[in-house]
């Protein structure tokens, strides 16, 4: 009498942690481009104006100062 094996078909192992992990990386890294982008699109102008809007303090010197006291005179 033959003996007859029966041996299931291979089942394709699922990745699941390596794809998922993969897709994390690659949002990860658009989401890093996206606010790199965001950084020199607003950022560095938003920057340079705030710089350049700022002025140096106007400070006033009379050319002439009045020193004389006027005291009451005594009675």
């Amino acid at each position: 009498m033959a003996t007859i094996i029966n041996t299931p078909a291979a089942v394709p192992v699922r990745e699941e942690s390596s794809s998922g992990s993969m897709n994390s990386l690659i949002i990860g890294l658009l989401l890093l481009l996206i606010l790199v982008a965001f950084f020199f699109y607003v950022g560095l102008p938003m920057m340079r104006n705030v710089s350049n809007n700022t002025q140096a303090p106007q400070i006033n010197v009379p050319d002439k100062i009045n020193v004389e006291v006027n005291t009451p005179q005594a009675q």
